[in-house]
């Protein structure tokens, strides 16, 4: 299950703790050379202090901010977009960015999941696409309007506008075109980019953002 995979990799800090503690004891070029020494003690503290704020001590330190549930479409019977109105300060993001989103409706997990903002770059609102591929996916479609909705970020630099060329290759496969929305609807009618886009799929039936596109 998703969240007992999700531990093991907060239990990769202990791993790390233990190479720190390594380093520290044994004796060869890192005790003799006192700058690499202290470069490498430099990045296993910054490694460690990330692990316990990130791992350990997130539910107070890290930020979440509160959207609700404005509106549930389906797309297809597998693949739901769902749009969130903030309640207070919205999140600032860039085309192709990601949040991590949590709710406490009755019948969906607690647990945090990723996914991509599919809305447009300056909207105040926020939507993301979800396809029903996993035990958590499956049970967003209990989502109604006004549901509680906590998101975390945004995250990543997959981020078309960061790229100094205006011709570009986008590239996606089935549900990954995600990302692509969101750079896409952030498009202007006079913008001087140039895209070729390729769009992926096993069948026309699950290419259910083609039109848009």
């Amino acid at each position: 299950e998703y969240q007992r995979w999700k531990i093991t990799h907060r239990l990769l800090g202990v791993s790390l703790l233990l190479a720190f503690l390594h380093v520290l004891t044994i004796s060869g070029d890192l005790s003799s050379n006192l700058i690499q020494r202290l470069y490498l003690l430099t990045v296993m503290g910054i490694g460690l202090l990330a692990w316990f704020y990130r791992s350990l001590l997130h539910k107070w330190l890290v930020k979440r901010t509160p959207y609700r549930v404005k509106n549930v479409e389906h797309i297809n019977e597998d693949i739901l977009e769902i749009e969130l109105s903030p309640t207070g300060k919205p999140i600032t993001f860039d085309p192709g960015q990601f949040v991590f989103v949590r709710t406490r409706v009755k019948g969906i997990s607690a647990e945090e999941h990723p996914f991509s903002i599919t809305s447009a770059h300056g909207t105040n609102g926020l939507s993301f696409a979800a396809k029903s591929l996993g035990d958590y996916t499956k049970t967003l479609k209990l989502l109604k309007p006004d549901a509680e909705i906590y998101v975390e970020g945004p995250y990543g630099r997959f981020l078309f506008k960061r790229i100094g060329n205006v011709k570009q290759i986008w590239i996606a496969g089935g549900i990954g075109i995600t990302p692509f929305l969101s750079m896409a609807r952030s498009l202007s009618p006079n913008n001087s980019y140039t895209i070729v886009f390729f769009y992926t799929v096993s069948t026309m039936r699950e290419a259910v953002f083609r039109e848009e596109m």
